[in-house]
């Protein structure tokens, strides 16, 4: 007879608000939400420092899909709006630059061919935040902002407190941390709208437009 009774072994701490640390995203193919707007739900893996192997999952709004756009017009769905292009549009500058370089005086850098296969396995930094536990579900982790190199962007100060060292030094959080957030046999994270994060990051944009080879 086995004794299943005690402890699980999968209760982890949150990493906590305000952590800086450096990833790898693995981006999978668009959904459409239940809004009618579409996105892509993301995975990052956290690559260095004391929360190596955490992953964090989101959204990324696509900013391809706006309201009244001919392809969303023909799908019968109202796309995104334009609170949503510009963060899906930001988060998508934010990485280009810290992967490619890329910077509005370099002609084309901020070009992709595909959202899902072209940002897979490219480098992010990020600003990790806790949410609440609200609605019946538990605190979890979430992505507060993407961080460039690129003087002039939004959060670059932190960018520069990351790249010193300064990634893993916040308080830590107290509470647990569920197996849907940790890391051994996730479960699906929550899928949303629009994310909840999606008023927290970064808003600035320094391009107007991210050409898109089709």
């Amino acid at each position: 007879m086995f004794d299943l009774s005690g402890d699980t072994g999968n209760s982890f701490n949150l990493i906590p608000t305000g952590t800086l640390a450096m990833g790898i995203i693995k981006v999978s193919p668009h959904k459409i939400s239940n809004a009618g707007g579409r996105y892509y739900p993301f995975e990052i893996e956290v690559t260095e420092g004391e929360y190596a192997s955490r992953r964090i999952w989101g959204n990324v709004m696509d900013p391809f899909f706006p309201a009244g756009c001919d392809e969303a017009e023909s799908l019968g769905k109202p796309g995104n709006s334009e609170g949503a292009v510009n963060m899906g549009k930001g988060i998508l500058q934010r990485i280009l630059e810290l992967n490619n370089g890329a910077s509005p005086d370099k002609e084309g850098s901020y070009n992709i061919a595909d959202i899902s296969d072209g940002m897979s396995g490219m480098k992010v930094a990020v600003k990790i935040k806790i949410k609440p536990a609200s609605n019946g579900y538990e605190a979890k982790n979430e992505i507060q902002a993407f961080l460039s190199p690129l003087d002039g962007t939004p959060n670059h100060a932190d960018y520069k407190k990351l790249q010193a060292g300064g990634g893993s030094n916040p308080p830590q959080a107290s509470g647990g941390f569920s197996q849907a957030a940790a890391f051994s046999a996730p479960s699906a994270p929550q899928v949303q709208a629009e994310p909840n994060w999606l008023s927290q990051a970064n808003t600035i944009q320094e391009v107007d437009e991210i050409p898109f080879n089709q």
